[in-house]
């Protein structure tokens, strides 16, 4: 369920409120299946534009709770129930448009705060969350920016871009003080049209070459990101 107000032919307010639910596989100890994780979510936020509508935008606050998460059995070792409950709640940014200069710009932000929202005990290592803890491999603080611009070379279109993401430090580790670290990644694109029917394509990831970590299930379990790389693409059209 949703509402829109405009307030003006640049601003519009907007709320919406929904719930759900996603079947949970496998059974508990007596074989009867997991009930399914619902959901109940909120957000309340405003859309506007900038520089003659050149420019969109949203700002948002939202708030979202699950019950039903499965957990570990106290009772009988090795069984899962479905009594686990998380809640989040945080702050989204979105930015995308076109900046005086022909610039195409791109920039989301967002701030989350997702936490356990009842004890409850890890399913695959025993460990004892308790209400409050983070979850794990969410990061409270994201940023994306992205920036690119066409030229003219030769009568033919070239675009040249540049983006940089930002990934704040995230819990690492349930029911432990295990963090992975925040890092920061650089990427350059482009591509020229050769011909009406070839376009030539690069693009290079992790330009600084950052040591990074995507997310991790252990602090034995822990996945790392792509060195530098890089690629150049020939497309053709017919």
């Amino acid at each position: 369920a949703g509402i829109v107000f405009d307030l003006s032919e640049a601003v519009t307010l907007y709320g919406a409120y929904g719930q759900g639910f996603r079947p949970n596989s496998g059974a508990d100890f007596a074989g009867r299946p997991f009930a399914p994780v619902e959901s109940e979510s909120a957000e309340f936020g405003l859309k506007f534009e900038l520089l003659d509508g050149d420019l969109t935008g949203t700002a948002a606050v939202f708030s979202m709770s699950q019950t039903n998460v499965l957990t570990a059995d106290p009772v009988n070792a090795g069984f899962s129930i479905a009594l686990g409950e998380a809640e989040s709640q945080g702050f989204e940014f979105d930015l995308a448009g076109e900046l005086p200069g022909d610039v195409d710009l791109w920039v989301s932000y967002a701030y989350v705060d997702a936490q356990v929202a009842r004890d409850a005990i890890d399913v695959n290592f025993a460990g004892l969350i308790r209400a409050g803890d983070r979850l794990i491999n969410v990061p409270e603080h994201s940023l994306t920016v992205l920036a690119s611009k066409d030229f003219e070379v030769a009568g033919r279109e070239l675009e040249l871009g540049a983006g940089v993401q930002h990934v704040g430090a995230r819990l690492g580790e349930t029911a432990t003080s295990f963090e992975l670290p925040a890092y920061t990644t650089v990427r350059l694109f482009g591509d020229y049209e050769l011909t009406d029917s070839v376009e030539l394509a690069f693009e290079i990831n992790n330009l600084t070459d950052e040591v990074y970590y995507t997310n991790s299930f252990h602090r034995l379990w822990v996945a790392p990101g792509a060195p530098r790389n890089g690629s150049i693409t020939l497309r053709y059209a017919f």
